[in-house]
């Protein structure tokens, strides 16, 4: 149960680090930023992904008995009243892949603050909350990791030539003409 705690924590962690770090503009952004430190987002992905695994009932026993004293099962039922807002962002970090993917979670977490108003800053500067991000913090160490975008291959050189070809062919070139430049490219 730790292992697939810790794994959606730290994909939801991921996502508000990358909107922390403003790859996602939005109005809410600088507020976010002034209230959700590293700590406070890493007790967040925590308290979210608990509170998503708990939705398996045969989860609970074993999540609380993991949480132990941390104050996060006592945010479960908080959590329950802005599911309609908070399920599509936690599914999507859930299942985000890939740059486009952690963009739509964060698009998606922009929406479920939007929705939730002051709620999400009222809870990020709670007294309760910053004793919570200290005890989950103590238990479950923050994870050091980033999203790291795709390395950019080059193009092979005749994937390039493929590339090249069908542009001018499409931009109006007869394929012969087309070809003619190719080698000479070539045989520069």
């Amino acid at each position: 149960m730790r292992d697939l705690l810790l794994s959606l924590a730290q994909k939801i962690a991921l996502v508000l680090g990358w909107i922390l770090k403003g790859n996602l503009k939005d109005e809410s952004l600088p507020k976010l930023q002034a209230h959700l430190t590293q700590d406070r987002a890493w007790a967040l992905a925590i308290i979210l992904a608990s509170w998503e695994l708990s939705k398996a009932e045969e989860s609970r026993a074993d999540l609380s008995r993991l949480l132990g004293t941390t104050g996060v099962t006592g945010y479960w039922w908080k959590i329950d009243l802005a599911s309609k807002q908070l399920t599509p962002f936690v599914v999507a970090c859930k299942t985000a892949q890939s740059e486009k993917d952690y963009s739509e979670a964060a698009r998606r977490f922009f929406e479920a603050v939007k929705d939730l108003g002051e709620l999400v800053n009222t809870l990020l500067t709670h007294k309760d909350f910053a004793t919570i991000t200290k005890q989950v913090s103590a238990k479950f160490p923050k994870p050091k990791q980033e999203i790291k975008e795709a390395p950019i291959q080059e193009e092979t050189e005749e994937e390039e030539e493929f590339i090249i070809y069908h542009y001018l062919v499409w931009t109006g070139w007869t394929e012969t003409e087309a070809q003619a430049t190719l080698s000479k490219r070539k045989s520069v």
